[in-house]
């Protein structure tokens, strides 16, 4: 079994003072009071050092009961400290733990009785009785040396004597705040309600509010403000670039009508050269003239592909568009002749275009068919009939070109009798295989007979192209003239 073992007196460190002593039974100093002990939480609170209690037992708010004994428990005589204490008496000592040490769970004496006379009170020395006092240290016993600043002698109250007078002024408390007045007010201040240390918070109030049946009214309040900003914000700006758009289709179109003008002259003044005599000049001019024409049809498809795009956006706009619906129709009214001007140019070139396409395939056959009179005069016959489906090929492709409603007449049979000749070209390299000498000169007659006739009516040609041409070309003659002004 632990021997009870109280905590250390501040003055000499004895240790074996009883539980709930107020004074060092070593030193007869005061002993502070003891600590409060931890508790969980969630249990009953634990008991201060040095203090244990029985089960049941109520623990007294009076420190100088010490435990209250249940009824008939034997009290333990008071010591007498009248006596002189034995020799060593009052000398700081380490209790011997190996002795057995008094049971502190049996009954003990009680401490909690009120002290003698005098006990307690102020004492010449070091807090405890003089040499020679009742309970004092024998005559001649040395005690312990003052510690300068670190104890001080207890003095407690006298027993009985009266507490202290309070200092002048009031304590208040405003809003959790204490303030200590150095006067008594003449009235008394209403209790005010303490801060919380969360700080004040407003009660909450919750609304509800059931928008269900307006829903209607906001998509309808939403779409008018919709189309109020696309009316007063969007369509301004977009009828602004779009009439700075007409404008710049407008003036393209009219600064391409130079080059036009060029490209057109050229057409209708084209001598087509003989390609029966001079294959490659004729072939170099044609060349030439439609890569010419080409390119001006391109640069006229361009500008009507704008000028219509521009007019369908003012055409979406023009309804809407409020004050600038003038504006918009007078950009849209120059579009138009535009897009009338350019229009009939484009017929024009697309006609040119296609007539030199068709005489270009005519052209071709044509350079195979003297490939096979070359073999022919080198006696090789078996060439020469080799090549004959490439002429004749590109022959056919004239001939389906020539069927369109802008080639001349002059074209048409431009084609139709180089057929002739083809044929009886192919007729001469066969029966010159064969070694047919009759059949061989026959057809070689009639291909000469077709040569001589080959040429091409270029006056034929130019008549027609005035009569079907010149029309629209005036037209957009006219229509530049108008966007000019």
């Amino acid at each position: 079994m632990q021997a009870y073992q109280s905590s250390p007196c501040p003055y000499c460190g004895a240790t074996w003072n009883p539980p709930g002593a107020q004074t060092c039974a070593n030193c007869r100093n005061q002993l502070p009071p003891p600590g409060a002990a931890y508790s969980p939480p969630g249990y009953p609170p634990a008991q201060a050092p040095g203090q244990p209690q029985a089960p049941d037992q109520p623990q007294y708010s009076d420190p100088n009961q010490g435990y209250a004994p249940p009824p008939g428990y034997p009290q333990p005589a008071q010591p007498d400290y009248s006596q002189a204490p034995p020799p060593g008496y009052g000398q700081p000592a380490q209790p011997d733990y190996g002795q057995q040490q008094p049971d502190y769970g049996q009954p003990q004496p009680d401490y909690g009785q009120q002290p003698p006379p005098g006990y307690g009170a102020p004492q010449p020395g070091y807090g405890y009785p003089a040499p020679g006092q009742p309970g004092g240290p024998p005559p001649g016993y040395p005690g312990y040396p003052a510690q300068p600043g670190a104890y001080q002698t207890y003095q407690p109250p006298a027993y009985g004597a009266p507490a202290p007078a309070p200092a002048q002024g009031q304590t208040i408390t405003i809003l959790g705040q204490t303030f200590t007045l150095p006067f008594a007010l003449p009235f008394a201040l209403p209790a005010l309600p303490a801060i919380p240390a969360s700080g004040l918070s407003l009660p909450k109030v919750r609304l509800r509010l059931n928008l269900a049946p307006l829903k209607p009214l906001v998509f309808i309040l939403a779409a008018i403000a919709v189309v109020w900003v696309f009316l007063n914000a969007v369509v301004p700006v977009l009828a602004t670039g779009n009439l700075k758009a007409a404008d710049q289709a407008i003036s393209s179109a009219v600064a391409h009508q130079a080059g036009i003008d060029t490209v057109v002259s050229q057409a209708f003044a084209a001598t087509n050269k003989d390609p029966m005599t001079n294959l490659a000049v004729a072939q170099t001019a044609m060349d030439a003239r439609l890569s010419s024409a080409q390119t001006a049809l391109a640069q006229v498809k361009a500008d009507e592909g704008e000028v219509n795009s521009v007019d369908q956006h003012l055409a979406l706009l023009s309804p809407v568009s409020g004050s600038r619906s003038a504006s918009i129709a007078a950009a849209r009214q120059r579009l138009h002749t535009a897009a009338v001007a350019l229009q009939k140019i484009d017929q024009v070139l697309t006609g040119f275009t296609d007539q030199d396409r068709q005489l270009e395939q005519v052209f071709a056959s044509i350079a195979v068919w003297k490939a096979m009179m070359d073999d022919l005069a080198k006696h090789d016959p078996a060439t020469a009939l080799s090549v004959y489906p490439d002429a004749q090929q590109k022959l056919q492709a004239a001939q389906s070109s020539s069927t369109g409603s802008d080639i001349p007449p002059a074209s048409v049979a431009y084609t139709k009798n180089f057929q002739v000749v083809l044929d009886n070209a192919q007729k001469l390299a066969a029966a010159t295989q064969a070694k047919d000498n009759a059949a061989a000169a026959k057809a070689n007659a009639a291909m000469q007979a077709a040569v001589r006739a080959q040429g091409y009516d270029g006056n034929g040609a130019l008549a027609w192209n005035l009569k079907l041409f010149q029309p629209l070309l005036d037209g957009y003659h006219a229509g530049i003239r108008a966007l000019k002004v």
